[in-house]
């Protein structure tokens, strides 16, 4: 029996490498974009609330958490941590956005090209027994040994406080003093050493107690 040989330069069937190389990369470009946009915000949002109420005994609430993962954009929307008694809030703020830098994949520093903080508020309060709202955060259960360490580094660029809000209630002396208004800008901010030595002029402006306070200055804050 003569055996038929298979006609010469015919293909054979299925994709060839480079299909499979763009399928590869079609599939990845996919899930990067499903798990950046919907899963990891998603899961951040539950772990931050979750982690921030068992270590500040507090409930720790997040409207929504939003990431481009592909611009390294976070916004972070409506945090409240309520006091303990759960009658008022501890501190909270309306918005946190943070773009940032690439660089700091390869640079092994945090680099943020901005950080924009909206509406923060706290509110402090001092007890007659002379405790305040916030004593048990303060307390440590035992010493914490001192280890070498390198520093974490960072760079932030244009800091922004927008309208914040601090509330103290001193019910010792049955006052209460209010900050309101209160912006800062911060240009740059910086410990990784060939950045330590530029100089920084931030700027403050709020109402302390129906007072204007303005202050503005020219400083190297981690030389």
């Amino acid at each position: 029996m003569n055996k038929k040989n298979k006609p010469k330069g015919q293909r054979t069937s299925g994709m060839s490498k480079h299909q499979k190389v763009l399928i590869g990369i079609a599939v990845a470009f996919l899930l990067y974009t499903v798990i950046g946009f919907w899963i990891l915000p998603t899961v951040l949002k539950s772990t931050l609330e979750k982690k921030l109420s068992e270590n500040l005994k507090r409930t720790a609430t997040i409207e929504t958490i939003q990431i481009n993962p592909y611009l390294l954009k976070v916004t972070i929307k409506n945090f409240l941590v309520k006091n303990r008694a759960q009658d008022d809030y501890f501190i909270g703020f309306d918005q946190l956005f943070i773009d940032l830098e690439v660089i700091s994949i390869f640079r092994r520093a945090l680099v943020i090209n901005t950080l924009t903080l909206k509406a923060p508020r706290v509110n402090l309060a001092r007890f007659n027994d002379l405790s305040y709202n916030f004593s048990d955060l303060t307390e440590t259960s035992s010493p914490k040994k001192n280890t070498e360490s390198k520093p974490f580094l960072f760079s932030l660029n244009n800091i922004e406080i927008l309208n914040g809000v601090i509330g103290f209630l001193d019910e010792p002396k049955k006052t209460t003093h209010r900050v309101k208004n209160l912006n800062l800008a911060v240009p740059f901010l910086s410990n990784i050493e060939h950045q330590v030595e530029i100089h920084v002029e931030p700027a403050f402006s709020a109402i302390v107690n129906d007072t204007p306070v303005k202050l503005s200055g020219r400083t190297i804050p981690f030389h």
